[in-house]
């Protein structure tokens, strides 16, 4: 634990800010402009990574991989970034829609190689420590609790740590769910199924843009990444606090946006 702590405290946030700080070099943000945009998104994210700390939380490595990986889209070394994308997605399954973004937008045969590859070794180093029968309990759990219980069932945790989508309505609209940990779908059916709606929606937005940038020949975009790990925020079953860490990434599109263009002609 307290190799941990001081991991998270004095490694990987910084680690986490300097990939920030020379991805957004990389693209071309002068780097006045990105010292201030990493100044506030420190400043606003620092409960969410305080959060981790204090609750020894492994959310701290998953961003560094997830930084590591933009950082190397933005050096235009994508199967690099897809190592570490499969990596993390063998650790927490959200991140798989990254993946799934250097796949489709920087499709390759090293990038194919590199990802089959990371996938067989996550699977067969598990298999190697854990043993054939303790490997697959571990899936058939991660099966029975992730993909029967969130997404076949739609359990809601109405939990207020937990941030979602579906938890954040059942908790705005039906105040008593706030003091109960779990909520039983079949009281509440009307509204998760106009949230599945939405969150059909949100993926296929996703899915427009993909095909816009690619059609523009964009191939890396600092603002669909973001759009990429919130939609993976708001469709996870449970999204705790520590998971937004990954907001200090989120919040850049945002703090770079250039004012004097928005404004409309006189």
């Amino acid at each position: 634990a307290l190799v941990l702590f001081l991991l998270n405290a004095l490694v990987l946030l910084p680690l986490s800010i300097y990939l920030l700080y020379k991805t957004l070099l990389n693209i071309g943000v002068s780097a006045k402009r990105a010292e201030m945009a990493m100044i506030l998104a420190t400043i606003f994210t620092l409960k969410y990574f305080w959060n981790n700390l204090v609750m020894f939380q492994i959310n701290y490595l998953i961003l560094v991989f997830i930084l590591g990986g933009i950082f190397f889209l933005s050096r235009k070394k994508p199967y690099i970034a897809g190592i570490l994308f499969t990596i993390v997605t063998f650790i927490k399954v959200i991140p798989i829609f990254l993946a799934a973004y250097v796949f489709i937008f920087h499709f390759s045969r090293k990038v194919l190689i590199s990802m089959i590859l990371t996938v067989l070794l996550c699977l067969t180093i598990p298999m190697s420590t854990r043993g054939f029968n303790m490997w697959v309990k571990d899936h058939v759990d991660n099966y029975e609790i992730l993909v029967r219980q969130y997404i076949l069932e739609g359990r809601i945790v109405a939990d207020q740590a937990n941030h979602s989508l579906k938890a954040g309505f059942i908790k705005t609209f039906y105040p008593e769910t706030r003091t109960n940990e779990n909520v039983s779908t079949k009281d509440y059916a009307s509204i998760i199924r106009v949230l599945t709606i939405l969150q059909v929606l949100l993926l296929l937005t996703l899915a427009l843009n993909a095909v816009l940038l690619k059609r523009r020949k964009r191939y890396f975009s600092l603002a669909y990444l973001a759009s990429i790990l919130l939609f993976t925020h708001l469709i996870s079953g449970i999204t705790w606090t520590a998971h937004l860490v990954t907001l200090i990434f989120c919040l850049l599109p945002v703090l770079l946006i250039n004012v004097k263009s928005l404004k409309m002609p006189g």
